[in-house]
């Protein structure tokens, strides 16, 4: 490939519409987030992104920034247990 595939704004704008905004992307397995409140972040196209699992066991994925303060939600991967957040000021 050249060069430009890999730095070019034109090639990078082309992923951007042509893939990653039109394709299932795999973050892991299910099993890495077993129990409720399981999370790990990523970041998509400029994008932060949240997956953890609910309480009810279902795994969701949603953007890792607060809009009220502008801020990231969660770092990295590990567990917060319902009520966490509002005990570690997130969310």
């Amino acid at each position: 490939m050249p060069p430009s595939a890999y730095t070019g704004p034109e090639f990078l704008e082309r992923e951007l519409t042509d893939v990653f905004a039109r394709e299932w992307i795999s973050f892991g397995r299910a099993s890495a987030l077993s129990k409720p409140g399981d999370h790990m972040t990523y970041e998509l196209a400029g994008q932060p992104i949240l997956i953890i699992r609910d309480t009810d066991g279902r795994l969701r994925a949603l953007s890792n920034v607060c809009l009220h303060r502008m801020s990231t939600l969660l770092e990295g991967s590990g567990n917060r247990r319902a009520g966490d957040e509002a005990e570690h000021g997130v969310l």
